[in-house]
């Protein structure tokens, strides 16, 4: 919360004579992401630091919209994007930008983050695929 607070501050705090309006929505989903991902993998990716879509994955989810309305309308769709000859165009965690880079940011997630004590995994460590 506090990054937040420092970024409307620093870079969107209005004055009499300098008038700096914010995309709150835009800012409040680099805020969401930060926060997911801090609680689920013990690292931010710096979206209100930099004020920015650091690794475009706000921009690939909103062009794969339509995308998803199209599967909405005809689910049988979703069989064929899932199917093996489709997975060329699947995310990788490889990827430098989107939610392949995502992946691949957070495919080692630590080992803190995993365990409640020593020697215990946390209940919703059980359910991770196994490469982790």
């Amino acid at each position: 919360m506090e990054t937040f607070i420092t970024l409307i501050e620093r870079k969107y705090l209005s004055t009499a004579s300098d008038y700096r309006p914010v995309d709150l929505a835009r800012v409040t989903q680099y805020f969401t992401l930060d926060v997911i991902m801090s609680v689920a993998f013990g690292k931010h990716f710096g979206h209100l630091e930099s004020d920015s879509d650091v690794y475009h994955y706000l921009e690939m989810s909103e062009s794969f919209m339509p995308v998803v309305a199209i599967v909405l309308v005809y689910p049988w769709l979703c069989n064929v994007m899932e199917s093996r000859y489709m997975k060329w165009m699947a995310p990788k965690d490889t990827d430098t930008h989107g939610m392949g880079k995502v992946m691949g940011s957070v495919a080692s997630p630590p080992l803190h983050r995993l365990l409640k004590n020593e020697n215990q995994f946390a209940n919703w460590a059980i359910a991770l695929p196994k490469k982790w």
